[in-house]
């Protein structure tokens, strides 16, 4: 007797996870940085262009940004 496994067609996948969690990391580290730009805690070099690319280049823009004020902050 052969068993069939079927795959439930409402979990997500390891690929759909693994692009929420990064959906989530890039959420959070922009709300992180427009927080810090608005007490003004941190500048964003470029205004404009700057926040672009904070929306724009996912988790790069805004640890971009983070690291960019730290060494700056340490200068």
């Amino acid at each position: 007797m052969e068993e069939q496994h079927e795959l439930n067609p409402l979990a997500p996948s390891a690929a759909e996870v693994a692009l929420g969690l990064l959906s989530l990391v890039h959420v959070v580290l922009l709300v992180v940085v427009l927080v810090r730009v608005l007490r003004g805690r941190t500048t964003v070099r470029g205004g404009l262009l700057g926040l672009v690319a904070l929306v724009v280049l996912p988790v790069v823009g805004p640890l971009a940004v983070l690291v960019g004020d730290r060494r700056r902050q340490q200068a």
